[in-house]
């Protein structure tokens, strides 16, 4: 499977040329304010070949940090959940925060290993060397959890 890692402006520009699995991450209004998080949730392109867009919200945070969403296991397991129930059909998957640095890279690393994509993951991880590893981990961790 193909793997895009995207920010905002690149999702929304982005044209899927195959049967595409979409990952949005949102910002949260607890931590950037109702007109930032309402400016995440853009609209994609119009695709027929859009098979799943899902989104998620949770912040580029430390776990220590009370101010916004964190990611916890939780949301940990929608995601995996989710895409592991719609993922046959696709060919592309395509997950993208803000901007593209640090939250969806993580996502798609993990999901890369734990559904063996096809991606070399070493060479994800030193080209979105800024991925949030809290987010990773705990996809990872989740995971293991559950077998």
């Amino acid at each position: 499977m193909k793997i895009r890692i995207r920010s905002l402006e690149g999702a929304i520009l982005h044209e899927p040329q195959c049967p595409t699995y979409a990952i949005r991450i949102y910002n949260s209004e607890k931590m950037f304010g109702k007109e930032e998080a309402e400016r995440a949730r853009k609209p994609l392109r119009p695709s027929l070949n859009y098979n799943t867009i899902i989104g998620y919200e949770f912040d580029d945070i430390d776990p220590g940090n009370i101010r916004g969403v964190l990611f916890d296991e939780k949301i940990a397991k929608k995601i995996i959940e989710d895409f592991e129930l719609n993922k046959k059909s696709c060919e592309e998957l395509l997950v993208y925060c803000m901007l593209g640095r640090n939250r969806s890279p993580a996502v798609a690393i993990a999901l890369n290993e734990i559904f063996s994509l096809g991606e070399n993951p070493d060479l994800l991880k030193l080209i979105y060397r800024f991925y949030t590893r809290h987010v990773y981990q705990t996809m990872i961790e989740a995971t293991k959890r559950n077998g």
